[in-house]
C-alpha cells in the first residue's frame, strides 16, 4: 500500500512541472492531477499508522495456534 508521503512527493513533482510548462492545457491537466494526488494523500493513513498485516489477520504469540 502506498503511503501518504508518496502522494505528497508525486504532487510536489507535478506542481513543479506544471509551473515550468508553457502549454496552458498541459499545465491545467497537471494541476488537476496534483489535486487528485493531494486528495489521495489526505485519505491515506501515514505509514506509521499502517499495519504490515491485513485487518483480518490476528497476531498470535509464538506457540499459539
Amino acid at each position: 500500500m502506498l503511503g501518504r508521503s508518496y502522494f505528497v512527493r508525486q504532487a510536489a513533482s507535478l506542481l513543479s512541472l506544471a509551473k515550468q510548462v508553457k502549454d496552458p492545457e498541459l499545465s491545467a491537466a497537471l494541476l488537476k492531477k496534483v489535486t487528485e494526488l493531494n486528495e489521495k494523500a489526505h485519505e491515506t493513513k501515514p505509514r506509521s499508522e499502517m499495519s504490515p498485516h491485513p485487518p483480518d489477520v490476528q497476531n498470535l504469540a509464538p506457540g499459539d495456534t
